[in-house]
C-alpha cells in the first residue's frame, strides 16, 4: 500500500498541477505518469514550500489533445498503485457519455495486467512450484428454471498445500 497521496491543484496552459503528500522529507517521490500505457515526458517534481509536500507539473502531450476521451494516469513508481488521473474530452459532447469511464477502466486493467505479470515473474520458481499454501476460489453461477426466476450461486473454496498436494474442499452455497 502506498503512502503517497495526490491532490489536484489546477490545469492551465496545457500543464496539470498537483501536490503529493506522504513522501519522506529528503526523498523525491517516485511517480510514474502514463498515457495509453506509455510514459509521459515533461513531468516535473518540485519540493513545495510546505514540509513533506511535493508539487507535480505534468505537461499534457500534444497528441492527447484531440477528439475523443484521453486519460492520463498518475501512479506510484514503486508499488504501481494509482494515485490519481485526469481526462481530456474534446469533440462533440453527448449526454451521459461514458467514454471517460471506459478509458479509465482500460488504464486500470493495464495496470492490473502489469501487476500480475510482475507477481508471476517475481516468483522465481513459477506457478505451482512454490511451497506457499494457496487458496483458489471457483464460482459457478447457475440460473434455475425460467419459471422459477431465481438465481443460485455456488462457490467452492479449494485449499492446496503444494508439498503434499492435499486438497480440502468446503462448499459455500447461497440461494436467492
Amino acid at each position: 500500500m502506498t503512502k503517497l497521496k495526490l491532490t489536484k491543484l489546477r490545469m492551465r496552459n496545457r500543464i496539470w498541477e498537483g501536490r503529493i503528500s506522504g513522501a519522506c522529507h529528503a526523498e523525491k517521490p517516485n511517480v510514474l505518469v502514463t498515457y495509453r500505457d506509455q510514459p509521459v515526458t515533461g513531468v516535473t517534481l518540485q519540493k513545495s514550500n510546505d514540509p513533506g509536500l511535493w508539487d507535480i507539473f505534468i505537461s499534457v502531450p500534444t497528441h492527447a489533445v484531440a477528439d475523443g476521451v484521453h486519460t492520463i494516469v498518475i501512479s506510484d513508481g514503486q508499488s504501481h498503485a494509482q494515485l490519481g488521473n485526469f481526462s481530456l474530452i474534446a469533440g462533440e459532447a453527448e449526454t451521459d457519455d461514458l467514454r471517460a469511464e471506459v478509458e479509465l477502466l482500460r488504464a486500470e486493467l493495464d495496470m492490473l495486467k502489469r501487476a500480475f505479470r510482475r507477481l508471476y515473474l517475481d516468483s522465481k520458481t513459477g506457478p505451482g512450484n512454490s511451497p506457499v499454501k494457496r487458496q483458489i476460489f471457483a464460482c459457478d453461477a447457475q440460473v434455475a428454471e425460467p419459471t422459477d426466476q431465481t438465481t443460485r450461486l455456488e462457490a467452492t473454496k479449494v485449499e492446496v498445500s503444494e508439498p503434499t498436494q492435499q486438497k480440502k474442499r468446503s462448499g459455500i452455497r447461497r440461494k436467492g
